[in-house]
């Protein structure tokens, strides 16, 4: 048996894919490959496939992992070659090889955010008060985090979890580059962000698009 670590994007309308839809996406195109896949037992066997951290509804993505194991079969390549020819538009597989680091080692991860406004004034206001802010240090936003079986509200100051933090005017949109706490222990969606920005700024973008970019280690060089 074998275990690839495929590298994919998910794109355009693909970002509205749940995660239990693309679970369901990445096993109908194993099936339509013929590929050796190793499955679960039982009455509903499932192919062995495991996602480093699945990404939240309505975000892009670069470089996201998916585990397999094969029983038997094609090198990393031939297998990326198949598997890609049979997903559907916006899901393209951009890289395969065998594993190196387990899961547990994300510790971030980079986004590059795309922020649009009304007018330029509110592009400009919005990008002086993320400056300021992230400059104090001190930018507070609500999680949801696990107490026990309960889901409680926990206030979370978002510049300890900011490792990197670029912003810029583009005409009437605002440009943000950042990496946040991710994986399993602390893990911020970069939505915190903007929704706090969008607080303490009193101003509104009309869309945002989030795209994450590559997941990182505790030395913030790249999951593989």
């Amino acid at each position: 048996m074998q275990t690839i670590r495929f590298t994919f994007s998910k794109t355009g309308a693909a970002r509205y894919l749940s995660h239990l839809d693309l679970v369901r996406c990445m096993t109908r195109a194993l099936r339509r490959t013929g590929l050796d896949v190793k499955y679960t037992e039982g009455f509903n066997p499932h192919p062995y496939i495991t996602f480093a951290l699945p990404l939240p509804l309505g975000q892009e993505g670069l470089a996201e992992k998916m585990d397999v194991i094969f029983i038997d079969g094609e090198g990393p390549q031939e297998a990326a070659a198949k598997l890609g020819a049979a997903l559907p538009e916006g899901i393209r597989i951009v890289g395969a090889a065998p594993p190196v680091h387990p899961p547990a080692r994300i510790r971030y991860a980079s986004y590059d955010l795309t922020l649009d406004f009304a007018c330029v004034q509110d592009a400009q206001l919005y990008r002086q008060t993320a400056v300021r802010l992230v400059e104090q240090g001190a930018l507070a936003a609500q999680k949801t985090a696990k107490k026990g079986r309960a889901k409680v509200l926990k206030t979370i100051d978002l510049c300890e979890h900011l490792q990197r933090f670029e912003a810029s005017v583009q005409g009437t949109s605002v440009r943000i580059g950042a990496t946040l706490s991710a994986g399993i222990e602390n893990n911020v969606n970069p939505f915190l962000l903007t929704g706090a920005l969008e607080r303490e700024s009193a101003v509104r973008p009309e869309t945002q698009l989030v795209v994450r970019e590559v997941l990182l280690m505790e030395d913030l060089m790249p999951f593989s």
